[in-house]
């Protein structure tokens, strides 16, 4: 069995002309892949300023950001940039207490640095990351995942 991941980020972007699809996609074989998931806590989200859970909408407004190797400084997404994957992050409004979850799929076998950040990335700039600017994009510190094969790999955010 195979995998056809594509990326949203990668391949769909809005122009001044309106949406542009860029198909950007990777077969991988399903044996190979394994993903990373967890929780995060509200206290972080509270501190990085996510949408809190209003009853009805299962949005935070915050995304974990995949990147490979370990210790990778985490940075926006762009054209080139380091990003391998992301994930957002949603109120599972099924579980008792809601809880705030994400997860990252069709990983190939690896080591990444995982991060989370509640900033708006606007794809098409490299936007700083220094906390200086009103575009900064801030990220919690990386976290290392290693991505083992058929597996899901635990990584909370508390």
């Amino acid at each position: 069995a195979l995998t056809v991941d594509i990326d949203l980020l990668k391949s769909l972007h809005k122009d001044n002309t309106g949406y542009v699809l860029r198909p950007t996609a990777r077969i991988e074989p399903d044996n190979t892949l394994g993903t990373i998931a967890g929780t995060v806590a509200d206290g972080v989200l509270s501190s990085l300023h996510a949408m809190p859970y209003d009853g009805t909408s299962v949005e935070t407004n915050c995304a974990v950001y995949v990147f490979e190797g370990d210790g990778t400084t985490p940075d926006d997404y762009y054209d080139g940039s380091p990003v391998y994957s992301t994930a957002r992050v949603r109120y599972d409004a099924t579980s008792d207490p809601v809880t705030a979850r994400y997860a990252a799929g069709a990983l190939p076998a690896g080591i990444y640095t995982v991060a989370l950040t509640c900033n708006a990335d606007d794809p098409t700039t490299d936007d700083p990351n220094t906390g200086t600017a009103s575009n900064a994009v801030l990220f919690t510190a990386g976290q290392t995942a290693t991505v083992v094969a058929t597996q899901t790999t635990n990584i909370d955010f508390n």
